[in-house]
């Protein structure tokens, strides 16, 4: 080949278009680059970025190669085994000298946990393990504590490494109290454990304190993540409370009144640091072990009569997920973001052999991927709004398009109906279609007491100045300088009966006791006030009357879910006869209570004026002036057409 010929072979080359890999499918909105090194059976975490844009159970996950051809795959999910609790058989219960002693012999198995139980009400102990070998006996812990409050805080489980125990004995000591009767013990078998895990921060997204529980909003770093359980970090010296972890989820189907909120529970446990016969334990951990299709979670602490725990940090204990698939060296290509996709069904083998490390890429964006709409068949206002009737609206601004939430303010909860039937969102005169958001946030306000001068003797009353009449209070909530009293007590509202007869109905009552421990006390309402007073009255017997420090009444709220573009709109409300708004987003509710949504404030109600129209359906004021002014006119015609009434004229012509 001359020289003149390999310089066009050259040229030829140098600009021959090179051939780019496949495109993503468009249905995909994000991907990244997947290699492994060697050829054969190789595997890659998946990055919380990947997890996060995947679909529920990871269904849309794809692997394609550079001609866009789908490559099988299994995804690998560490987790460990469920519990398996053996009964110990024939186990054998003595009273000694301060001690109960439970003698039995353990399965032939590996174990890591021994539970105890008794039917005890409340009980705290320390409870130490033994175990025979060779004839001796052989202490393995002591001092461990048990225990049950009055709370429903327990703690009858007591892990420890796995081993064989053969023949055993548990020591429960009585030293500090009367014995507990145990009426049986269970032994854990030993399970597979979590090879690895990554600790990752829970951010404290909200905190919320209810009358009976703190509920803590946390944001995971993604959706999809397979917790293994949450580890809290408090500063409190001395606590048990009963904690659970658990996800909101709607339930049923949309109905006029809104959704049932149901709390799907993840994980439950007793949280507690304590201190038995000198030997402090503590326990805060909370077992989740399952993969979470959503970003925020639930730690709700039950708090009954204690005050709410401090709580410093929470961590999520994250165990990686893998991604295992066979190699032949060729650039990969992983895919996500496909709320629609099929799970896939590829005919994988069983492989003993351990995979090889892959790399994956950064995750990007697919240039040829188009988000889909929220709701993109809801669009524009629905019917037409007629204002006669309503009493009351609020300004609502909105600033961006999308879905929007409005919480209820406590003005709507007070002049509408008690089930928000009344509510209407309006735009130029025409309903902006909502759902109800039912789960609800609670709220406080401080109230007013005021010492009553009419309080019997030996009694304590006060009058509860409500900040609106009929205010949908659901708890009260009071606190006493005195730290060792027993009282009862009761709240009442004075009402009338039809005829106008007064009496007091009872809205909560219950012996308040403190013996030291929290000055908090909760009481539920059996129904909202009416009026805008309540009494609360204690009964001191001999004893010098309580001081009241504080004062709190706690309702709640929700919010409408809807979907809209910027500009003004208004909140109507105030017409307590009026019926559920039907609307067809009912037919979307799922779309827009799972969507992103804006909150948006709700400004100062404006009382309306009252209409002096027929009114929609004919029943306004007017109609009625106007019905009755036909009805006299009509009467008066009547009147004037029938003929006069005629006398005994014939004895006056024969005079």
């Amino acid at each position: 080949m001359n020289k003149r010929s390999l310089g066009f072979l050259v040229l030829a080359f140098a600009v021959a278009p090179v051939r780019a890999e496949a495109p993503l499918p468009s249905a995909w909105s994000h991907g990244a680059d997947l290699k492994a090194s060697p050829k054969g059976y190789a595997a890659v975490r998946l990055p919380a970025a990947a997890l996060d844009r995947a679909s529920t159970d990871l269904r849309d996950v794809r692997v394609f190669d550079a001609e866009g051809v789908e490559q099988p795959f299994v995804i690998h999910q560490p987790a460990r085994s469920a519990a398996r609790w053996a009964n110990v058989e024939s186990l054998d219960a003595r009273l000694e000298s301060g001690a109960t002693v439970l003698a039995g012999r353990a399965p032939d198995a590996a174990v890591d946990a021994l539970r105890l139980e008794s039917p005890e009400g409340e009980f705290l102990k320390s409870v130490s393990l033994e175990v025979r070998e060779d004839g001796v006996w052989k202490t393995l812990w002591k001092s461990r504590p048990i225990f049950r409050a009055r709370s429903g805080a327990e703690n009858r489980e007591l892990p420890f490494p796995a081993r064989r125990l053969g023949e055993f004995r548990v020591r429960v000591d009585d030293r500090g109290g009367a014995p507990v009767p145990f009426t049986g013990a269970a032994l854990r078998l030993a399970g597979d454990s979590v090879p690895d895990t990554e600790s990752v921060a829970a951010v404290v997204a909200a905190r919320e304190e209810r009358p009976f529980e703190t509920r803590l909003t946390l944001a995971l770093p993604a959706r999809n993540l397979f917790i293994d359980g949450l580890t809290v970090v408090t500063p409190e010296a001395f606590f048990q409370r009963r904690v659970r972890v658990v996800a909101r989820r709607w339930a049923g189907v949309e109905t006029p009144g809104g959704r049932q909120i149901v709390e799907e529970i993840l994980g439950e446990t007793t949280l507690y640091r304590t201190e038995a016969n000198g030997a402090r334990a503590e326990a805060l951990f909370v077992p989740v072990n399952r993969r979470l299709d959503v970003r925020e979670i639930m730690l709700v602490v039950t708090n009954i009569d204690a005050p709410p725990l401090g709580l410093t940090s929470v961590a999520a204990r994250v165990v990686p997920t893998e991604l295992r698939f066979s190699s032949d060296g060729r650039p990969l290509r992983l895919a996500v973001g496909h709320p629609g996709a099929p799970a896939p069904r590829y005919d994988w083998p069983a492989v003993d052999t351990a995979p090889s490390a892959a790399v994956l890429g950064p995750l990007v964006a697919n240039p040829d991927h188009q988000a889909p709409e929220v709701a993109p068949l809801l669009d524009g206002p629905a019917a037409p709004f007629d204002g006669g009737g309503w009493r009351h609206r609020a300004p609502v601004e909105i600033k961006t398009l999308g879905v929007q939430k409005v919480e209820v303010p406590l003005s709507a909860l007070v002049h509408g109906a008690s089930d928000g039937r009344d509510l209407r969102l309006v735009r130029d005169g025409r309903q902006i279609p909502f759902v109800y958001d039912r789960s609800g946030r609670y709220h406080d306000v401080a109230l007013e007491l005021v010492a009553a001068k009419n309080a019997p003797e030996k009694t304590s009353r006060w009058e509860i100045r409500l900040p609106f009449e009929g205010m949908p209070i659901t708890h009260i909530e009071l606190n006493a300088a005195e730290t060792l009293f027993q009282r009862p007590l009761r709240v009442i509202e004075n009402r009338t009966t039809p005829n106008g007869q007064p009496w007091a109905m009872t809205l909560a009552q219950t012996p308040w006791r403190r013996a030291g421990g929290t000055d908090r006390l909760v009481l539920t309402l059996v129904e909202a006030p009416r009026g805008d007073t309540l009494v609360l009255e204690i009964d001191n017997g001999d004893n010098a009357p309580l001081t009241v420090r504080s004062f709190k009444a706690h309702y709640r709220s929700y919010e409408l879910v809807f979907k809209s573009s910027p500009g003004a709109l208004w909140l109507y409300y105030g017409r307590p006869e009026a019926s559920f708004p039907v609307y067809d987003a009912a037919m979307v509710a799922d779309e827009l209570l799972a969507a992103q949504k804006d909150a948006v404030p709700v400004g100062p109600e404006e009382k309306l004026k009252r209409r002096w129209g027929l009114g929609r359906g004919a029943t306004g004021p007017l109609f009625w002036v106007v019905l009755i002014l036909v009805t006299a006119a009509l009467l008066f015609a009547v009147q004037r057409l029938l003929p006069e009434s005629q006398g005994d004229s014939g004895g006056d012509r024969g005079r």
